[in-house]
């Protein structure tokens, strides 16, 4: 059930740096959980959770000491879904088990509690965190709430960033048992800035959005003039990442939630980059030819190894699908179907190893297929004539949810993986 945060939160208080057990140790500067000298990955949030029952040891962390902990105040959230997943996270990294726990026990309806031990031998040294450095900060007044908005979504939007792009993106982490297209579903605005923000998406815990927006404060080209920037749940206060005016950026976060990848649409700069999501120099992974907006988007792996992206393949007309490895920067090619004139929206599965495709037979047929990661078994689900802007897997991998345009205008709809049956997704806007 959705559970409504605080807004009233301590002071920052000194923080340990590192804290150990068994044989794991705990760096809460870097945000790293190592065994044995190996790195685990563990996405920011649960990450969180698991530094607060760790400094809470022995004792039980209640349900509404974890909400207030872990999502930014004055915001709504998934509270159960999110509490179980974050949790789910912490057990698989730490090779724990719920029936038979040595580290995180569940107290039920109350909380959790740490009941591993704390290793002596590694004393916890006390910091107390400084400012961020190489990051500019971007206060923006919030927006009236008698502020009228329109209704966007990815390239086609116009004056601001609102939730109907959000809300598609949203819809992944809905939970399992949930039904989508049962209530219609409201969205509000997340910006309202000048000039365009556009290209949402979200940090893998949910509390943040990183988006691209061109203010037009330098604009006298009449070019657009994108740059990347987050901003959390909650807060007015917007984290800028990139100083590199570009045509377009699309963006997808780490699955551990420290880096975010983005491609930049340029004239001087076609690629793919990485940024530390709290600021930082950028890393250009590999040069792309890709021609326009719809075509950027990019997907990354939940093991972290893949970032999914689209391309011309040798300066042909045509896109197709790429595989970019993270660790060798080496792409291969993503076997191609003759009969599609363009491939697009290379989507990772929450689960296992599948990806989602769209196949583009011409301008008014637009085919949705589910492949694993070798390209060898492709099944496709339905061919549908709205133009695509947007795709994601729901929560539980059970549907595809796709945003599209028509003559008609704006829509969103849910496509059902076992069967491939579509369902319209009713949405409403918010003012």
């Amino acid at each position: 059930m959705p559970f409504r945060i605080r807004a009233d939160s301590p002071s920052p208080s000194p923080q340990p740096q590192r804290i150990a057990f068994d044989n794991f140790e705990v760096n809460l500067r870097s945000g790293e959980i190592r065994r044995n000298g190996s790195r685990i990955r563990l996405q920011a949030q649960p990450f969180q959770m698991l530094v607060l029952l760790l400094k809470n040891a022995g004792d039980v962390v209640t349900r509404e000491e974890i909400c207030q902990e872990l999502w930014p105040a004055n915001t709504f959230v998934d509270f159960e879904h999110s509490l179980a997943a974050a949790v789910n996270k912490i057990r698989e990294a730490l090779g724990d088990a719920a029936d038979n726990p040595r580290y995180i026990e569940t107290l039920p309806k109350r909380g959790y509690r740490f009941i591993g031990k704390i290793r002596p031998d590694a004393p916890v040294e006390m910091a107390v965190a400084g400012p961020l450095q190489s990051v500019e900060l971007v206060p923006v007044a919030a927006a009236k709430s008698n502020t009228g908005w329109k209704r966007i979504f990815g390239v086609m939007a116009a004056t601001a960033l609102v939730a109907a792009a959000v809300l598609f993106i949203g819809l992944a982490r809905k939970p399992a048992d949930s039904t989508l297209g049962s209530q219609p579903i409201t969205a509000v605005p997340f910006t309202s800035y000048p000039g365009i923000e556009i290209a949402p998406s979200f940090s893998p815990e949910g509390s943040r959005i990183a988006f691209s927006w061109d203010d037009r404060a330098r604009n006298r080209s009449g070019r657009p003039g994108y740059d990347l920037y987050v901003k959390a749940l909650g807060s007015e206060t917007v984290l800028r990442l990139t100083n590199h005016p570009s045509d377009w950026i699309s963006s997808v976060w780490s699955p551990d939630g420290t880096q975010i990848a983005f491609h930049r649409l340029a004239a001087d700069d076609n690629g793919i980059y990485v940024v530390p999501a709290m600021g930082g120099p950028e890393r250009r992974l590999i040069a792309t030819h890709t021609p326009y907006d719809v075509a950027a988007p990019l997907s990354w792996s939940p093991d972290g190894k893949w970032i999914g992206y689209s391309d011309p393949e040798n300066g042909q007309s045509g896109n197709r699908n790429f595989l970019l490895n993270v660790d060798t920067l080496q792409s291969h090619e993503f076997p191609h179907d003759p009969s599609c004139r363009h491939e697009g929206f290379p989507t990772f599965a929450h689960f296992g190893k599948e990806l989602a495709i769209v196949c583009v037979h011409n301008t008014s047929s637009f085919e949705y297929l589910i492949t694993d990661l070798e390209g060898k078994s492709k099944r496709s689900l339905a061919t549908r004539h709205e133009f695509p802007q947007g795709l994601a897997w729901s929560g539980d991998d059970q549907s595809l949810l796709v945003a599209a345009f028509d003559t008609r205008g704006y829509g969103f709809y849910e496509i059902r993986v076992s069967d491939g049956k579509v369902h319209t997704l009713p949405a409403a806007a918010g003012t």
